[in-house]
């Protein structure tokens, strides 16, 4: 008996994660300007992330005739997709290994799509990304 419910309660989480990736994929393609329905298609809609992030069209063959090409291309997609979102090195990071949340944020935020090679962090000209913002430190003592 508890092995079932147990089981129902794993499917039913599994139903609802696929559901939420599609839903963040769709949004995502319709920000950057694509039809949302073409990351229902396995291959296709590779090649329209690939021209999301402004690959050519090689990369899709290379995947394809090579696999084990695979996972190094999508780690370096999760890094090009936050640039083309205007984000750095650390949201391809959590893209990387928290794509759930990090595509969802992608998708259901304000942040516009910049293009495929995007305009680097959001930050405004001469501002310091190290540097914490004025009475943070009082606010912690």
């Amino acid at each position: 008996m508890l092995n079932s419910i147990l089981l129902w309660g794993l499917v039913i989480f599994g139903l609802v994660s696929l559901g939420l990736w599609y839903l963040s994929h769709y949004l995502i393609f319709e920000k950057a300007g694509q039809e949302g329905w073409k990351c229902l298609i396995p291959i296709y809609s590779t090649r329209v992330r690939d021209r999301i992030i402004g690959r050519s069209v090689v990369w899709l063959w290379l995947e394809i005739l090579c696999p084990p090409l695979i996972i190094p291309f999508y780690i370096l997609s999760c890094f090009e997709l936050a640039r083309s979102f205007g984000f750095g090195l650390v949201f391809g990071f959590g893209l990387l290994v928290t794509p759930w949340f990090h595509l969802s944020y992608l998708a259901f935020s304000e942040v516009p799509y910049q293009g495929p090679y995007g305009e680097g962090p959001l930050l405004r000209k001469g501002e310091n990304p190290f540097e914490l913002p004025d009475g943070f430190a009082h606010r912690l003592r």
